[in-house]
């Protein structure tokens, strides 16, 4: 759910004079709340599960639509004296669902009763968890917000430190990296931040530390040279926006590459939000960074059709996805930016949306489109009513497809075979197209229902029993008005002549299209007992 940046920036200003005074258990407690509500939003999109360790507690946010390989290890905000696990679960839900991928975060110990550096040691442990997990450095990306974005930047210091292997990029939302409150925004932004305060800071980093100047809490004065690609956001109107200005520069002095994101009006930790306005932009950026340095998000690349889906594209695959167009007027008028705000979060979570019909050797399969399709002004009307003279004109072309295939696959073995066995062969090939129809092996043998075959396999190989067979089908249709009824009985009304004046070898043919025709209408025809199967007009649809 995305929030108005408007209603947001006013309830924080309403409570920002309640936030500074109250008491450090009253803010854990609204922190925590915050962080459950958030979790609450997402609890379908993915999957949580918690890990102790021996002195904080972490947990697994899971994604169910998991598109990217990797993991990102999340460290919170709070100050360092604020933010328990339900709070980490909060970001780290949000993250996991439009990014797709998972999510470990660490509830690190909080001061003032866990001073320096019980933070940064929890921080390490968590990272040699993931390293003992099986991901490699290259798999794991670090993302912290306000506090937890300086403790990403201390982590790294730590772990060059330690001469262990930096993970492969840095994502810092508003980081505090200078817990000396030395940048000019801390004074030029007092007065417009509606979420945070010099004061607050300064009581924090007391509770943290007894020195701000190191560089394993602030980061800012640390040696940066070698660290991974940075992404960092902040807030234009925030007093810590000097804290990501300066280590942006820093870190391009020191050669490695960063990317500063600005949004002009906007707090500390705006990202958290979820904000309507920036939520489509920010989480892009994301994406992009994510794609560059952890792992690509899964590609659709092109998936397979029936030769029949420019009539009814219906996707071919395992899991037999059926996909549907759907078409609606407004009786208000479109808003193109939320139009497309939505478009890019739906494409981002169901790939298989934004595809373009093709035309393959063999098939017809859509091609996944590598953007966002465009919105546009409709000037035709592609999913208007389509006459059923068309619809017919359709049915016809599929139809004489299917006959068409059998007679030449029989005529084949007919003339092949000679006069001896030709009729018997051409019963063999018209069975072997029924086969390939009904168990085609390039759509995981899931095919039609094969009644054209049947009929004209039939009537090639035994006319007049054909014949007769196909006219008690029919009889049945138009009596009862059930297509399974008249199905099967095509083929099983052949049974008896096809032994009595063929021999065994073709009536032991007959009795095996007539298995096929029965296990392929085998649900329609239960749908008859139940009296739940659909009736057809057979003269007025041929009218």
């Amino acid at each position: 759910m995305e929030l108005s940046a408007k209603l947001v920036r006013s309830q924080l200003n309403f409570f920002k004079p309640f936030v500074a005074n109250c008491s450090l258990e009253v803010t854990r407690k609204g922190q925590d709340k915050l962080g459950e509500l958030m979790t609450a939003l997402h609890k379908r999109e993915v999957l949580v599960k918690d890990h102790a360790f021996d002195s904080f507690q972490g947990a697994w946010v899971m994604p169910k639509d998991q598109r990217r390989s990797g993991v990102i290890l999340y460290l919170h905000g709070g100050g360092y004296t604020c933010g328990s696990l339900e709070y980490a679960k909060g970001f780290a839900s949000t993250l996991a669902s439009e990014c797709g991928v998972r999510v470990f975060c660490a509830a690190y110990r909080l001061a003032p009763e866990n001073r320096f550096p019980a933070a940064l040691d929890d921080a390490l442990e968590a990272y040699r968890y993931l390293l003992k997990k099986g991901y490699g450095p290259k798999q794991i990306l670090l993302c912290g917000e306000s506090a937890g974005g300086g403790l990403i930047y201390a982590l790294c210091l730590k772990l060059k430190e330690l001469g262990m292997e930096l993970p492969c990029g840095l994502i810092g939302i508003s980081p505090w990296t200078d817990l000396t409150g030395s940048g000019a925004s801390y004074e030029e932004h007092k007065d417009i931040d509606p979420s945070m305060t010099k004061a607050l800071l300064e009581f924090y980093a007391k509770c943290y530390t007894d020195d701000p100047t190191d560089p394993l809490c602030s980061p800012l004065f640390g040696d940066l040279t070698g660290l991974p690609p940075s992404l960092l956001f902040a807030g234009g109107d925030e007093v810590m926006l000097d804290d990501a200005r300066l280590l942006h520069e820093k870190l391009l002095q020191c050669g490695c590459r960063s990317k500063l994101h600005i949004a002009p009006e906007r707090w500390h930790a705006y990202v958290l939000y979820c904000l309507e306005e920036n939520m489509a932009e920010d989480f892009q950026a994301i994406d992009h960074f994510l794609t560059k340095n952890l792992s690509p998000a899964q590609s659709l690349r092109w998936m397979r059709l029936d030769n029949a889906a420019k009539i009814y594209p219906a996707a071919k695959r395992r899991n037999w996805n059926n996909f549907f167009r759907l078409s609606a007027t407004l009786t208000e008028t479109v808003d193109v930016a939320v139009l497309r705000s939505a478009l890019d979060v739906t494409v981002r979570r169901f790939p298989s949306i934004a595809v373009r019909l093709r035309r393959g050797v063999f098939w017809y399969y859509l091609e996944e489109i590598p953007h966002t399709p465009p919105i546009q002004k409709e000037k035709s009307c592609p999913l208007a009513h389509v006459p059923f003279q068309e619809v017919r004109r359709c049915a016809f072309r599929v139809l004489a497809g299917d006959v068409g295939k059998t007679l030449l696959a029989c005529l084949l073995c007919r003339y092949v075979c000679g006069a001896e066995l030709g009729t018997l062969a051409a019963a063999y090939a018209g069975l072997g197209c029924i086969l390939g129809h009904d168990y085609p092996f390039w759509h995981w043998f899931h095919g039609g229902k094969g009644v054209a075959c049947n009929v004209a396999a039939l009537i090639l190989i035994w006319p007049m029993g054909g014949l007769f067979s196909c006219l008690i089908g029919l009889t049945a249709v138009l009596l009862t008005g059930y297509l399974p009824l008249g199905a099967v009985l095509i083929p099983a009304a052949f049974i008896l002549p096809a032994f009595l004046e063929y021999g065994p070898e073709s009536g032991f043919l007959t009795v095996l299209m007539t298995f096929i025709m029965l296990r392929q209408h085998a649900p329609g025809l239960r749908n008859m007992i139940l009296g739940t199967e659909k009736k057809v007009d057979l003269p007025g649809m041929l009218r």
